[in-house]
């Protein structure tokens, strides 16, 4: 019981904290480009969204999706040979639907759109 009140918990600060970067792409991109949060195109786990919610947590990990974000906890987190992070299916705490704003910021972000912000 105590776990998931604590994942309850972190879902509901992820949610918090995406709201504090903006409410469109725009805003979102400026936001992030304000704090210095630069990520990967189509990785979910090293994207700026991503990125900039890992920064603020010590204890979980995230991939933020188009469609969802996953918490893990950050030792369940590997890398392959490439360098890329990963975390299994069967690992995941949780998950929440992506923000409208922030799918949207995605597909910019994906398509190139937003390149100040790319790794």
């Amino acid at each position: 019981m105590a776990k998931s009140k604590a994942v309850s918990g972190v879902v509901r600060r992820v949610l918090q904290n995406l709201a504090k970067v903006g409410s469109d792409h725009e805003q979102i991109a400026n936001s992030l480009k304000s704090k210095g949060i630069k990520g990967k195109k189509c990785v979910d786990t090293e994207c700026p969204l991503a990125n900039y919610l890992n920064s603020r947590s010590k204890k979980y990990a995230f991939k933020v999706g188009k469609y969802y974000i996953q918490v893990f906890k950050k030792e369940d987190v590997k890398q392959d040979v490439t360098g890329k992070k990963y975390a299994s299916w069967d690992d995941e705490l949780s998950a929440v639907y992506t923000p409208d704003a922030c799918t949207d910021f995605i597909r910019h972000f994906d398509a190139g759109l937003i390149s100040d912000l790319i790794v």
